[in-house]
């Protein structure tokens, strides 16, 4: 069963690997600000996240097989518990995914609040630009005018398609 489990988190690792790479090639597609490569890694990101779920189920059913081995409910049955009673070179092995697994995770994590960043940057300066475009009397505050009144209260400048036409 230890087999199985080890084969099972080698698997679940390059999965975790290929979303990873998803994530760096996004964060290069957001700075380029290619829209339609970001969709497209977005839809091979989602079929990733299918794959993971299908994994998860597996892994769920084995660790239900094998929790009666080590006399602990399955929701109690860590990997290192496993670890810790398993031949040496399995043992070693599942040490070590659990580290590059680890390793990825904390790098997705990280580089998913980059993206995260840098989409909200496109974003308030698309809005901006846009504001801009189409208010030009304060694009970065259109709720309140300097005294407090609110936008129905202050005067709508001509925005640039205004002036244009």
């Amino acid at each position: 069963m230890t087999e199985q489990l080890v084969a099972l988190l080698e698997e679940y690792r390059d999965v975790l690997q290929s979303l990873l790479d998803l994530s760096y090639e996004k964060r290069q597609t957001i700075i380029e600000a290619k829209t339609e490569r970001l969709s497209e890694i977005v839809q091979a990101e989602l079929r990733v996240l299918s794959e993971m779920k299908s994994l998860e189920k597996r892994r769920l059913t084995l660790v239900n097989e094998i929790a009666p081995e080590f006399g602990v409910p399955a929701s109690e049955l860590t990997v290192s518990r496993i670890a810790d009673g398993a031949e040496y070179e399995q043992a070693n092995r599942l040490r070590a995914l659990l580290v590059e697994m680890d390793a990825i995770v904390g790098s997705q994590v990280q580089l998913n609040s980059a993206n995260k960043e840098l989409l909200d940057a496109h974003l308030e300066y698309s809005e901006v630009m846009l504001n801009l475009m189409i208010d030009s009397a304060d694009p970065l505050n259109n709720f309140y005018s300097e005294d407090g009144s609110t936008e129905g209260d202050k005067k709508i400048g001509i925005g640039l398609f205004d002036r244009q036409t």
